[in-house]
């Protein structure tokens, strides 16, 4: 999670470009250290909140800190499991 008040341009960015639904995906990558999956933890969560409902995106991501979220291979599962419950 971020702290509050630090990465908010990158945060509102994020946001912009799931309220514009333009489709594509996004792919956030850097160099280790980058607080990438702090950003990610936080973006789910406002998600989580904001989109509550039923009318939440899909989000999926891989973290190093998270047990649950180290294993690559279940990424597809996830994503399969989060579509279905759209049906």
């Amino acid at each position: 999670m971020c702290l509050e008040g630090t990465r908010v341009e990158v945060i509102n960015d994020v946001m912009y470009w799931i309220a514009e639904c333009r489709g594509g995906m996004l792919w956030y990558t850097g160099v280790a250290g980058t607080r990438k999956s702090s950003l990610m933890g936080t973006l789910c969560q406002v998600l989580s909140s904001e989109y509550a409902c039923g009318r939440n995106r899909l989000g999926s991501f891989i973290r190093y800190d998270r047990l649950e979220y180290t294993d690559s291979s279940k990424l597809i599962i996830s994503i399969a499991y989060s579509l279905a419950l759209f049906d």
